[in-house]
């Protein structure tokens, strides 16, 4: 595959043949959403201010399963991929490449390359216009609000009719937006940190009441776990 430039000559692949081979059409499938574009030449541009490209990579995470969901095979147990700032790095589950249907995979894995471009393209330009904000972006709900809906759009873009993971979880949110979003606020140690605008008045009590809805989901697994 031959990426378009100049966003070729933003992005550095530095992975194994197979994965980089996934990596290029993955790649190539963001492109074919308007949005995705806009954020992967948005990034990159970015990026250059910092004299850096984009690194893609694959990873392995510990407890990764692969589950379907009807006919949506989804990544359960660990996360589909990961934005590492200020190293300008995206690296995405390896696997992607066990799914069963490689068209699906490339759509779902495309939707998480906008997520965490986005993340990326945020940290950065906030870094650069707003630098005595960006030590609390990663504990700002928005960061993650923003990624999810760019994520969302590309996955709109891309789809072919049949369902992703992506237009599942956009439907989930367009049915209920804020329990959506509280539900995101504890479905990871990391996410269990974040804090929306109106949570930031008070973060100490936001912080209580969230500690209990975890203890709430927990006692709820570990009774259902026995059942």
């Amino acid at each position: 595959l031959a990426l378009r430039r100049p966003v070729e000559a933003g992005l550095r692949f530095e992975a194994r043949p197979k994965e980089r081979e996934f990596a290029l059409e993955m790649t190539e499938k963001l492109l074919e959403s308007p949005e995705g574009r806009r954020i992967l030449e948005e990034t990159i541009e970015e990026y250059k201010r910092r004299s850096q490209r984009i690194i893609i990579r694959s990873k392995s995470w510990p407890g990764t399963r692969l589950a379907a969901h009807g006919a949506v095979e989804q990544i359960l147990g660990a996360s589909s991929g990961e934005s590492l700032f200020p190293l300008g790095e995206y690296r995405f589950n390896r696997a992607y490449l066990k799914m069963g249907n490689r068209d699906s995979a490339l759509e779902s894995a495309a939707m998480t390359m906008g997520h965490e471009l986005r993340h990326l393209w945020l940290h950065a330009y906030i870094s650069r216009v707003m630098p005595e904000y960006a030590g609390v972006l990663q504990l700002d709900l928005a960061n993650e609000q923003s990624a999810r809906l760019k994520g969302y759009l590309v996955a709109w873009e891309i789809n072919r009719g049949r369902p992703s993971q992506g237009t599942l979880e956009a439907q989930q949110l367009l049915e209920n937006p804020s329990a959506y979003w509280e539900r995101i606020k504890i479905i990871d140690p990391s996410y269990a940190l974040k804090l929306d605008s109106h949570e930031m008045r008070n973060p100490l009590s936001a912080y209580r009441s969230r500690l209990q809805a975890l203890k709430r989901v927990l006692s709820a697994a570990a009774l259902a776990s026995r059942a």
